[in-house]
């Protein structure tokens, strides 16, 4: 009498898609650990660029210049803007992959559940099928000894 989970191949599927999800959940947290340094470094260019603006207007005034950099700032802002919207598209992506894999956890916790069921039956069956046997055996030295 032998332990075989007639469903192994299943957990099996339901720990491989579990390890699929968690590496998706890993690379879109990346996705969002990349756009928000791309964020901060251009919201310190900004700042860079606002100062040396401060700096600019004191003494010798180049129009060229300001527009020039007030130009820039515009661009920046424009690049901020769009950097947000993906930022937010990107944590989007990071709740469903975080659903994702938690339903894949459950998948596979019911499946260890089952294995676990099936286990506990199979050694409360042969636990019983040996008392069974032990009877038998005390039964027949019993009947020897009259």
């Amino acid at each position: 009498m032998s332990l075989d989970f007639r469903f192994q191949a299943i957990l099996n599927l339901r720990k491989r898609t579990e390890d699929e999800r968690q590496l998706e959940l890993a690379q879109a947290l990346q996705a969002v650990a990349a756009l928000r340094a791309q964020r901060e470094r251009l919201q310190n260019e900004r700042l860079r660029i606002v100062e040396q603006l401060r700096e600019t207007l004191t003494g010798f005034v180049d129009v060229s210049n300001i527009e020039q950099r007030y130009r820039y700032l515009a661009s920046l802002d424009q690049r901020l803007h769009h950097l947000a919207e993906e930022l937010a598209q990107a944590d989007e992506e990071v709740l469903a992959q975080r659903g994702r894999l938690a339903e894949a956890v459950k998948d596979r916790r019911t499946m260890e559940k089952l294995k676990e069921y099936d286990r506990q039956s199979f050694l409360s069956a042969f636990q019983k099928k040996e008392q069974e046997a032990l009877d038998d055996l005390n039964v027949s030295r019993f009947a020897r000894q009259m």
